[in-house]
């Protein structure tokens, strides 16, 4: 089993980011909640879309170090990874921000962000057993998409609707959208947290990961 996962609010939480970095920038009151698409309502209402696009660059640049693994993401990785399967990260994701064209680049960023999370470590080391070669940056949605079918994704992950049930999505790739509660969305599979996604995967082996095992290493 080939399994996809989109990157920027599926794998990554930015809600306490984007939420510290405007209330730090003045952005937004103290006492808004942890929310991207609360805070992205309020600096819209309150000031500009280019201040949220001006904002939403410094997150996923040189502040994406605020960004946090989603909840249950860790242990879902570990668990395909002792099931036997394939995975590769497939993201939306120009190289610089259209709103600041010379600054960080963001491939680069989301990379640094990845190899300090350990997703380049083996799994015995600690990590999530990735290799650069599959990891996938893509400029547009259509590129997402035809990467998707390119590697024969049997799954893909997503947080956004319009990427699961585009028309150019192939029929044979099951389509999750990933929710921080149970959901039913019309085009997809299942809407679920990683704890439902995985229990719909492997439904005989959806056990809790022991952490520690991370640490040993099998020699055959």
């Amino acid at each position: 089993m080939r399994i996809g996962l989109d990157f920027d609010n599926t794998l990554v939480a930015y809600g306490h980011a984007f939420r510290d970095l405007a209330v730090a920038l003045e952005l937004a009151p103290k006492s808004i909640p942890p929310d991207k698409s609360t805070v992205r309502a309020w600096i819209w209402e309150h000031h500009s879309d280019e201040a949220w696009q001006r904002l939403q660059a410094k997150v996923y640049g040189p502040h994406i170090n605020r960004g946090r693994l989603t909840d249950g993401a860790e242990d879902f990785l570990l668990m395909c990874r002792d099931r036997g399967a394939e995975l590769c990260i497939i993201s939306h994701k120009t190289e610089f921000a259209a709103i600041a064209p010379d600054g960080v680049n963001l491939h680069q960023a989301a990379l640094g962000w990845m190899e300090a999370k350990g997703f380049f470590l083996p799994v015995c080391a600690g990590g999530f057993g990735f290799s650069p070669g599959e990891i996938f940056f893509e400029k547009t949605r259509a590129a997402k998409i035809a990467r998707i079918n390119r590697l024969g994704c049997n799954v893909f992950v997503d947080d956004l609707p319009e990427v699961l049930t585009h028309p150019d999505l192939s029929p044979y790739v099951e389509r999750i959208l990933y929710r921080d509660s149970p959901d039913q969305v019309e085009g997809c599979i299942l809407a679920a947290p990683w704890p439902g996604i995985a229990n719909h995967l492997f439904p005989a082996h959806c056990t809790t990961i022991v952490h520690g095992r991370r640490n040993t290493c099998v020699k055959n």
